[in-house]
């Protein structure tokens, strides 16, 4: 009963996404958002690929009700790394153009294809192929029939494929983790300065649930043994990592959408002094306040009795930048301060002296103002000192 619920906890947890987003979505003024779109889209694909897995080895359910669920986990399972893709590159400045389209072709091809083998294959034959799923199918392959053991090859060829696939959306996303740690920085501005770095990690536990998800099959398909304890850890954890996704796009999403209203608000919105640009220049130039931890526009606010609104107003319409941009600039600029003159002072000493709370967060923002790291740009200083 417990390893039922355990198998099940997947699709519940983005069922309960998918009712929730569906609900938004259909309570929401603006129904041409696009990300909006994509994340209930997204929840949609991992219900029905849980739901499929489920069910598709499951012999109480009727047989071909069972094979509609196979072919539809398939496709489903494809389109997952498509969608995760496409929403992840909405927030780093790339449209949904032809060629994000055409990523879904290998999918639907892949159902087709399965699903035209199965018309041929005799209520007997999509039993034993059905079965053989789930008790060790590498083990039986020699007792199939012909159509049975193209229609394995084609199972086999699709997960290799979705493998293959999801190590290269995993390195394309990697490569633009920086500019949407970036992109985060400013749409959280709003509220405080947020350190993103978790993000990579809830990545990494992702990537991590799938290769343990690929091991625990290939395990029961090669020696016919299940492993309950290593199946059901899997299964928490991709429960985990669903609800962490989900929450995370979710709080993405209104973060952007409340960064866009104030803009708007911003750009009709008169400031409470002329003068409250050169009031918070004066607070970073003369007394350093981009140096305090986790600094916020609420900090700012309550030293110069002002609204967060106005303070943001001024950032933002006055000064053209985002809080964290300025933040950042300060803090990177402060740094390489401290590295011209005290050049044996380590990077972790000089990232917690320019305000940043971890080595990650500096690095990742020295190198997107300064195009390398720390240690490499002191070196390039020292050498032209030399010369």
């Amino acid at each position: 009963m417990l390893q039922d619920i355990l198998r099940a906890l997947p699709f519940l947890v983005s069922l309960f996404w998918l009712v929730l987003l569906t609900m938004q979505f259909f309570m929401s003024s603006n129904r041409n958002d696009t990300p909006r779109k994509v994340i209930v889209i997204a929840s949609l694909v991992v219900s029905l690929a849980s739901l499929g897995n489920l069910i598709a080895t499951d012999a109480s359910y009727n047989l071909y009700f069972r094979v509609f669920f196979d072919v539809l986990t398939i496709v489903a399972f494809l389109s997952i790394c498509c969608i995760s893709y496409i929403y992840f590159t909405l927030f780093v400045g790339s449209d949904i153009n032809r060629s994000k389209i055409l990523m879904f072709v290998p999918a639907l091809f892949f159902g087709v294809v399965y699903s035209v083998l199965y018309i041929f294959m005799d209520s007997y034959q999509i039993e034993n192929f059905l079965f053989s799923i789930s008790s060790g199918f590498i083990l039986r392959v020699v007792e199939m029939d012909v159509i049975c053991k193209v229609q394995f090859c084609v199972r086999i060829l699709a997960f290799f494929y979705y493998f293959v696939q999801l190590i290269f959306f995993a390195i394309k996303i990697f490569g633009k983790m920086s500019a949407f740690n970036s992109i985060l920085r400013q749409y959280f501005s709003v509220k405080q300065y947020v350190n993103f770095s978790y993000l990579n990690l809830l990545f990494i536990c992702v990537l991590s649930a799938h290769f343990l998800f690929f091991a625990s099959h290939t395990i029961n398909a090669l020696t016919n043994t299940v492993i309950p304890v290593f199946n059901d850890a899997v299964y928490i954890l991709f429960a985990i990592c669903i609800f962490a996704l989900f929450f995370c796009g979710l709080e993405i999403h209104n973060s952007q959408l409340e960064f866009n209203q104030h803009l708007s608000t911003s750009k009709t919105t008169t400031a409470a002094s002329p003068d409250l640009k050169f009031r918070i220049i004066e607070l970073f130039e003369k007394d350093k306040l981009y140096l305090k931890p986790n600094l916020k526009v609420s900090d700012i606010s309550k030293l110069l009795n002002v609204n967060n609104q106005y303070v943001y107003n001024a950032i933002c319409v006055d000064m053209g930048t985002s809080f964290a941009q300025l933040v950042n600039g300060y803090r990177i600029r402060y740094a390489q301060e401290l590295l011209v003159n005290n050049p044996d002072m380590s990077i972790s000493n000089i990232a917690s002296n320019s305000g940043y709370t971890t080595d990650v967060s500096f690095y990742n923002n020295f190198k997107t103002y300064t195009g390398t790291t720390p240690t490499k740009w002191k070196n390039v200083l020292f050498c032209n000192s030399q010369s």
